[in-house]
């Protein structure tokens, strides 16, 4: 009986390290971003969390939206598999000065920065830069353009897609 309980026992811890030692699902992973509409992928410079501003701000505001809540979590949750720098990137379209645009960028990088270290993530991790719109992921010459462009972007420096969102499903 003690063998078998040992062995049942052994069994299980195997069980439940090959699960750990999968880790995340990417094809879940995938869905769970879609569903509080963030956009996670590899970069040059790290994994990059896009976050769009219809998700975090109103217009014209650096304070976040009460429903932004669960796109935050989420970015949190992806976050914490890793232990290296973040830099929080705010972005905005080109109405207006950019003057204006600088500062609004900046102060919405800070908001969300000081969300992800409210949520858990390590102040001494996370830095903040504002680039207004002068780096757009879209033509400014649309109003489909200038939303993609308002956007918030967290970088995690260095870091790569499979530790953030697990590796890919094998496909027969």
């Amino acid at each position: 009986m003690k063998q078998f309980l040992s062995l049942t026992a052994c069994a299980l811890s195997i069980s439940l390290l090959s699960a750990c030692a999968t880790g995340p699902d990417r094809d879940k992973e995938i869905a769970l971003n879609q569903q509080v509409g963030i956009e996670v992928t590899q970069t040059p410079e790290g994994v990059q969390v896009r976050l769009p501003d219809r998700v975090l701000f109103d217009f014209d505001k650096s304070g976040l939206r009460a429903d932004s809540g669960p796109a935050i979590q989420r970015a949190v949750v992806l976050l914490k598999r890793s232990k290296k720098s973040v830099i929080v990137e705010g972005h905005t379209d080109d109405t207006g000065t950019h003057d204006y645009n600088q500062a609004l960028s900046e102060s919405r990088a800070q908001t969300v920065a000081g969300a992800l270290e409210e949520r858990g993530i390590a102040s001494s991790r996370v830095t903040t830069k504002g680039f207004a719109y002068d780096r757009p992921a879209a033509s400014n010459a649309t109003p489909e353009g200038q939303a993609k462009n308002r956007r918030t972007e967290i970088v995690v420096i260095g870091e790569s897609l499979d530790a953030i969102m697990g590796k890919p499903a094998k496909r027969n």
